[in-house]
């Protein structure tokens, strides 16, 4: 029974990526904006009412997520699990509406970013950018890669279990300017540390749980969390700061840029470095809780 599950799951994603994204993402690049505006939201409330109702696991983590935390939200739990779905569609369907017309969202505070960015890049020195999975964070690679064109953009990343997802994901990211480095769970840093160099930008998405092994541990929404080592290691061994990259929706096809930066002292030591980044990304999602995944395995194993 677990085979022919498995089986099927595989054919439906290869139903997926080779004939319903090419096809909607054919029709959405043919399509007057005004259009898919309206076309999009309509679609992406659609979908996450539909979310609402019935049963999901991610749903269900959802739950037990923002219960074990706390963390309620502005809105009752129901409307608050709706509003982060509907936000998520949105922004899957705005990045494949930018992919396909270049240049069609409108980016607040990229003229300050790009001074920000320009300003902590050391000569020969890699860039080490550090973003979360919230708000937008396949146009924050964008963002990043148009910021800085002299440098190589890498963003990292794991291949996902099926392989026609990966191949989607890597031309995705390569048709916004970005390189993609795949990085395995046992020897990330070294396959980092073999494209340090000073014409690169390397970005990492580290708020999610390390697989594999346990990571550091850091207190975020008031529990002991496994967080990825990566970022840290290599800003303490370097000297090199952490520079914090959001990607925030703010209407349709419209985000704002935000960003800060995080620089390694004397005497840091990875514990207290990872509990100074944490901080950080529980700041913004504080600011902005329905623009996170808060239906990820980050505490429900």
């Amino acid at each position: 029974m677990k085979a022919l599950k498995n089986f099927l799951n595989r054919v439906a994603v290869f139903f997926f990526c080779r004939i319903v994204f090419p096809v909607g993402y054919g029709l959405i690049s043919v399509m007057p904006k005004n259009w898919f505006i309206s076309l999009s939201q309509s679609l992406a409330k659609t979908l996450a009412l539909i979310t609402t109702i019935l049963p999901s696991k991610a749903r269900k983590r959802f739950y037990e997520n923002i219960e074990k935390t706390g963390f309620q939200g502005k809105v009752g739990r129901e409307k608050f699990y709706s509003e982060m779905m509907f936000l998520r569609i949105q922004n899957y369907l705005e990045t494949f509406y930018e992919l396909a017309n270049p240049g069609t969202c409108s980016v607040e505070n990229m003229k300050d970013f790009r001074q920000f960015l320009q300003e902590n890049a050391h000569l020969e020195k890699s860039v080490l950018a550090v973003t979360a999975h919230l708000g937008n964070w396949e146009l924050m690679g964008k963002f990043m890669a148009s910021a800085m064109p002299s440098r190589k953009c890498l963003m990292l990343a794991k291949k996902n279990k099926y392989s026609e997802v990966t191949r989607l994901i890597e031309k995705t990211r390569v048709d916004m300017g970005m390189s993609v480095l795949f990085v395995s769970e046992k020897s990330g840093v070294k396959q980092i540390m073999k494209n340090l160099h000073s014409d690169t930008l390397i970005g990492f998405v580290a708020d999610q749980k390390s697989e594999g092994r346990a990571g550091p541990k850091a207190e975020f929404f008031g529990i002991k969390t496994d967080f990825v080592s990566g970022p840290q290691r290599l800003s303490m061994k370097f000297k090199l700061p952490l520079l914090f990259c959001y990607a925030i929706r703010v209407g349709p096809l419209n985000y704002r840029v935000e960003f800060g930066k995080l620089e390694p002292k004397d005497g840091d030591d990875l514990q207290g470095y990872t509990q100074s980044m944490a901080k950080e990304f529980e700041k913004r999602i504080t600011q902005y809780p329905e623009h996170w995944v808060w239906d990820y395995k980050k505490w429900v194993y």
